[in-house]
């Protein structure tokens, strides 16, 4: 009996293909070759969350300022499973982030000098203002399966040393009050119909920076704070995941796993998040197998090209579950953009030389490569990862029995390669500059 195999390409430069079905493959007789992938689907590895981005302020602002239509064509684009690439995990800012163009805030401020230690003035009021509880339960809507989880850049002034959300840390006496606090957040977004499934804590805790909101914590002091959040997440009935680090992958072991000594936290820590902006995925790894009971998520870098999409190859081969851009859509000067980071294209650009002008760059389908065939618990099965100078690729089995190989072509020319799994074979051809997936039947 015939087994074909399905093939889609998207390009680099986004204009030969954008998740382009190909011609079907079928699987023959395997011949020895120096240019091989081997795929075993019965050995399975992490399952796998999803593919994601940000439903920061800015990319909400620059789609409100669109026609509802465009708006709507765009989300489907990004989330719809069946007409778009489907993502599934959107990462939300408890209050400001740097990527904002409105005053930096928070879900309790009061005038300069006073403090709230009851919490009377809580409110996620500029959220709904601001247009962001809005957008995501639009993309609930568009994508139910959608996962949400959230991280805060820094707790309310009058609870840091700082006097201000930018710098500083978290004084030891507003502990209880900011695990209340978040604790409310999380409540305030469920009560609107938005679960929040994962919390990091806080982003980038070896961040003090005075010009955007930031809040440093070292790791005995987010060890500290986590035992707060716990009690007070487990007090209220919270099933909200917690996810520390949510920084680079340097510190895997000098500081996630440092946080780990402690019994109770790690029976407080539901798994850790990780940034990529210093150092090697490899760092996941090593952190996988002191605490293989700990799961890793992906939380944030935008990555470009297919060297980009190599590199979210790399999170997922070190045990990542998921991978979730930052920011989602600026416009063509960047902005709006508060904070002290530059910013290159985002996957949906405002034009602003246009009446109500977008387009996408390439990475939208570079990504759906991945994100429109990998299905949401799918695991990672044992597959060669290739070399730079050949193709690159990870492989997937789905729930569906359906097995998927993502290979990379980073070069300027095409690659004539063989994918073995089992005793059959196909040798496709991948364009120069190009990623390409591969669907056939496990059996």
């Amino acid at each position: 009996m015939k087994k074909y195999v399905e093939q889609w390409f998207s390009s680099e430069d986004g204009r030969r293909y954008t998740i382009s079905k190909q011609d079907n493959l079928e699987f023959g007789e395997v011949s020895r070759g120096d240019q091989k992938i081997y795929v075993n689907p019965g050995i399975t590895y992490q399952s796998i969350t999803g593919f994601g981005t940000s439903m920061d302020e800015s990319s909400v602002y620059n789609f409100s300022q669109m026609p509802e239509k465009s708006q709507n064509d765009i989300l489907h684009q990004l989330f719809d499973p069946a007409q778009g690439v489907g993502w599934n995990i959107l990462r939300i800012c408890f209050g400001s982030s740097d990527f904002t163009g409105r005053p930096y805030y928070s879900y309790d401020d009061v005038p300069e000098g006073e403090t709230d230690s009851d919490l009377k003035h809580f409110s996620i009021q500029k959220d709904i203002d601001y247009r962001i509880v809005e957008y995501i339960k639009r993309v609930m809507e568009i994508n139910p399966e959608v996962v949400v989880f959230a991280s805060p850049w820094s707790p309310p002034a009058w609870m840091k040393d700082s006097g201000t959300m930018c710098g500083g840390s978290l004084l030891r006496e507003y502990y209880p009050a900011a695990a209340r606090y978040y604790r409310m957040a999380v409540q305030a977004y469920e009560k609107l119909g938005i679960p929040i499934q994962g919390f990091t804590v806080q982003n980038e805790p070896l961040m003090d920076n005075g010009s955007y909101p930031t809040c440093r914590f070292t790791w005995q002091e987010l060890s500290a704070f986590v035992k707060e959040l716990k009690k007070e997440f487990s007090a209220h009935g919270l099933t909200t995941k917690i996810w520390p680090v949510d920084h680079n992958f340097n510190m895997a072991m000098s500081y996630g796993a440092r946080m780990l000594e402690d019994p109770e936290v790690c029976a407080a820590v539901d798994g850790f998040s990780f940034h990529d902006y210093l150092d090697e995925p490899t760092e996941m790894t090593t952190l996988h197998f002191q605490h293989p009971d700990k799961p890793i998520y992906f939380t944030e870098r935008s990555v470009w090209g297919t060297g980009g999409v190599d590199r979210v190859i790399q999170y997922l081969r070190n045990w990542a579950k998921c991978y979730v851009a930052w920011v989602t859509c600026l416009d063509n000067e960047r902005q709006p953009n508060s904070g002290c980071h530059g910013a290159d294209a985002t996957f949906v650009v405002r034009d602003l030389e246009k009446e109500g002008g977008y387009y996408y760059i390439p990475e939208v389908y570079l990504l759906g490569q991945l994100s429109a065939f990998i299905q949401r618990d799918a695991k990672r099965v044992e597959c060669n990862y290739g070399s730079r100078s050949f193709v690159t690729a990870a492989a997937f089995l789905n729930p569906d029995d359906s097995v998927v190989l993502v290979a990379v072509n980073q070069d300027g020319w095409d690659k004539q390669i063989e994918i073995q799994c089992g005793d059959q074979q196909i040798k496709p051809r991948i364009p120069a500059r190009t990623v390409a997936t591969f669907r056939w039947a496990k059996n």
